[in-house]
């Protein structure tokens, strides 16, 4: 079992292959944030997971409830919450709602951004990521900080590089972008090989 520290210091017990929910704006300009986000949590054991990747019977508001209540935690990622992405401003609601059961975190370009749309996150720590890949890598890096942990931001960058030219060549198979399911599930099989390929 790996330690994995909260952000109030308390030590976690995680499990491999514990899945995340990532909850971000979809769509083509944030592809490269999307590859950040699937690179680094497959470093640190985890498994990130959309609401638009699995599917079950009944509204989409309960598929995503079921779909909180099934993973620990939660990525909230409010960048381009301005360009009418009301739904990221909901899921992290619901996320709330489950607390102390569910971890959230919150994330943003910057934090002044984050508490400019939502002034009742005041007191909230705010993961800033700069709106770049490096920026999530190492902000992520920080969320799931664990003692002893060696993984540096220049270690995932190298893979994030390799799943960036993988995610360019499953764009050209008639894909929009990398949160159509099949293309997503493909990266994060992908980023596992990439790093059991390179360990020693």
């Amino acid at each position: 079992m790996k330690r994995i520290r909260s952000i109030t210091g308390q030590a976690k017990s995680v499990a491999p292959n514990v899945r995340v929910f990532l909850n971000m704006a979809y769509g083509p300009e944030s592809d490269a944030l999307a590859i950040a986000y699937i690179t680094v949590l497959d470093a640190v054991g985890l498994t990130p997971v959309l609401a638009a990747q699995e599917t079950d019977s009944g509204w989409r508001l309960d598929h995503i409830q079921n779909l909180l209540s099934s993973c620990p935690y939660s990525l909230h990622d409010l960048y381009r919450v301005a360009e009418a992405r009301w739904n990221m401003i909901l899921e992290l609601g619901m996320a709330i709602e489950r607390t102390p059961h569910h971890r959230w975190f919150v994330l943003d370009s910057n934090e002044r951004r984050a508490l400019g749309a939502l002034s009742d996150l005041n007191g909230t720590k705010i993961f800033e990521h700069r709106a770049n890949p490096s920026g999530v890598i190492g902000a992520v890096l920080d969320i799931f900080f664990r003692p002893g942990q060696r993984i540096t931001v220049e270690q995932i960058e190298k893979t994030y590089r390799t799943l960036r030219g993988i995610a360019r060549r499953l764009l050209k198979e008639k894909a929009k972008s990398v949160f159509e399911p099949r293309i997503f599930a493909r990266l994060v099989d992908e980023a596992v090989q990439i790093r059991t390929k390179a360990r020693p």
